[in-house]
């Protein structure tokens, strides 16, 4: 009764998010909107406006194409410009109150294109944690060559942690991620997701080729 339920919803799902979402932002514009009527834009700030939107429109482009790359080593078809597109609209819903629903939409996009649930979902939460990956090496780079400065204390609860100690959490978890994401512990990993989300053991595998290394570049 309930899969027949959210069956039945499915495809006015879309159009819900969708409302929540210009919902949202007019409820935002009418708190806000004697404030931005006062912004003044000379010449000089137009041409800065036009500017932070080019390159603000490219990086989610750019972004978008090693999405499409992410998805092509799980063997998908939603690559290409196909893909680019999936990924500047589901980006709009990344807005929303939670932050999530941008994820829900590519998981959707990938599964209805013939992709099973798990891949789908490593697809999406691969970048992120990339992005992560990423931030980490900068990070540590950054570090190793004294152009960032860590001589404030983290500080959780009531422990406190000094740079020293920040840097072997930041190495550790560094390591702990590039291991996670090898295809060897990723296969089976996606393998047994789908072994739980079906009653059968004739279960389609789909495997994850290769190392992300072009991505994560």
């Amino acid at each position: 009764m309930y899969k027949k339920i959210l069956s039945a919803l499915k495809p006015y799902l879309r159009w819900f998010i969708l409302g929540i979402t210009f919902f949202f932002l007019l409820t935002t514009l009418k708190a806000h909107w004697q404030e931005v009527t006062k912004v003044k834009v000379d010449l000089q700030g137009w041409w800065l406006l036009i500017t932070a939107l080019g390159v603000t429109l490219f990086a989610h482009i750019w972004a978008g194409l090693v999405w499409t790359w992410i998805v092509r080593y799980f063997q998908q078809a939603l690559v290409g410009r196909r893909g680019i597109c999936v990924y500047l609209t589901t980006n709009i819903a990344k807005y929303l109150p939670g932050n999530v629903w941008h994820f829900y939409g590519r998981i959707t996009a990938i599964a209805k294109s013939g992709g099973s649930l798990s891949v789908a979902t490593c697809c999406v939460l691969l970048e992120p944690l990339l992005m992560a990956v990423a931030a980490l090496i900068i990070a540590l780079i950054g570090t190793g060559l004294d152009w960032l400065k860590t001589d404030v204390s983290w500080q959780i609860g009531s422990i406190s942690i000094s740079p020293p100690w920040q840097i072997a959490i930041q190495l550790i978890s560094l390591i702990v991620i590039l291991v996670g994401i090898h295809p060897r512990i990723l296969n089976p990993l996606m393998y047994w997701l789908s072994r739980q989300k079906t009653a059968t053991k004739n279960v389609e595998r789909v495997d994850f080729n290769r190392y992300p290394i072009i991505p994560l570049l």
